[in-house]
């Protein structure tokens, strides 16, 4: 069932457009393309070269980019682009960009406002001087969350045979595609969540994620 609602959204999409030529195959999510400098480029966009600015360029979407304080101290900065169409398939993406601590901690202290979050964290807004330069950054890593649902069928047809099987807990698994940089949280009834990095930092990737093992 999963599998023909992705294969229908697919086909809706391609029905719907009336020039194929705005069509970008390099959009899809699988289509990954592995450099050889142990980046890559997915969706139009170079992970660890290309800056916030060109992706929201490329996306023609401007992200809502905040940060986020966890209770153990952590601190991150996230892109949110929302709901938007990339190829032909929809999908809710946030960008990661590279960023050090002695930056973020300087964001945080000039942050004005500060609110709490349900999970516990609390979310920090930026200036608008610190919002220009974090569009300057370059974006390191892709979350993409699908609004078509996949199955493993449609996974390994698209993706390939994953090098590893990771175990999240008794319903859903991350299938780790090194090779690509991508890591694909896969469930029985939860929504697919893919993680992009590049190929030389998928190592960091995969511990972290095993340290989110059940």
């Amino acid at each position: 069932m999963k599998g023909a609602l992705l294969a229908l959204a697919l086909i809706l999409a391609l029905a719907g457009c009336d020039d194929p030529r705005t069509i970008d195959v390099a959009d899809l999510p699988w289509a990954v393309e592995a450099l050889p400098d142990g980046s890559s480029r997915v969706f139009g966009v170079t992970l660890g070269e290309s800056t916030l600015r060109t992706v929201a360029q490329t996306f023609r979407s401007m992200p809502e980019i905040a940060m986020f304080h966890e209770a153990d101290g952590t601190l991150y900065l996230e892109a949110y682009f929302g709901r938007i169409t990339l190829g032909v398939l929809e999908a809710r993406v946030v960008a990661q960009v590279v960023i050090d601590d002695e930056h973020l901690a300087a964001m945080a202290a000039r942050a004005p406002s500060n609110e709490p979050m349900p999970s516990g964290a609390r979310k920090l807004g930026l200036t608008e001087a610190d919002i220009r330069a974090v569009y300057d950054l370059p974006v390191r890593a892709l979350t993409y969350i699908p609004t078509a649902q996949y199955d493993a069928q449609i996974v390994e047809q698209r993706f390939g045979t994953p090098a590893e099987i990771l175990p999240l807990n008794t319903t859903q698994s991350y299938w780790l595609y090194p090779d690509k940089g991508l890591a694909l949280l896969l469930g029985e009834d939860e929504r697919e969540v893919l993680e992009y990095v590049p190929p030389r930092e998928f190592p960091a990737l995969r511990a972290r994620l095993e340290r989110t093992v059940e």
